[in-house]
């Protein structure tokens, strides 16, 4: 039955965003931290979970497809989940897709501050990296001001003091 196998999709959908939830949190922690290493893993696990989540999309799509089919129903203008909810005979299996939808946009919208947060964290330490290689690699400012005794010397010279060889 359709409706049976679309729940199932569902709650497979919900549950990996429950773990993709779970590497965002994580992954918050990892960035304030520094551990490039366990950030590596957990974008490959997050890789990993996102192309899951591609097949059961595929899957859902299916079986609502079927269900439109097996209904006779009008797909022209799209078929929304609320429309599909009007054509489930069962309260029960109305209820459960119900409750999935709302845990799902929840849990979504949680998702997506999350990421937010984590893109800020990125990119804080990008603009932090970007500053320490242009103190590293930055030419010395001349100096303006020079005491008295420096000035019967030789005219000043700034002592180069870039991390990385600009010859080479």
């Amino acid at each position: 039955m359709p409706t049976q196998s679309l729940i199932q999709v569902l709650e497979e959908i919900l549950s990996i965003n429950q773990e993709l939830e779970s590497l965002a949190k994580e992954k918050r922690e990892v960035l304030i931290a520094g551990n490039i290493a366990r950030l590596a893993e957990i974008v490959q696990q997050e890789t990993l979970m996102i192309k899951r989540l591609g097949k059961l999309e595929e899957q859902r799509h299916a079986t609502v497809e079927r269900f439109i089919a097996q209904r006779n129903l009008d797909n022209a203008n799209g078929f929304t989940f609320s429309d599909l909810l009007t054509h489930i005979d069962h309260p029960f299996e109305r209820r459960r897709l119900e409750n999935l939808q709302q845990e799902l946009v929840a849990l979504l919208h949680q998702l997506h501050q999350l990421n937010e947060i984590n893109q800020q964290l990125i990119q804080h330490s990008l603009d932090f990296v970007n500053y320490t290689i242009e103190l590293l690699a930055e030419e010395p400012v001349e100096q303006i001001y020079q005491s008295p005794k420096q000035a019967d010397r030789l005219p000043y010279q700034p002592q180069k003091r870039s991390f990385f060889d600009t010859k080479a």
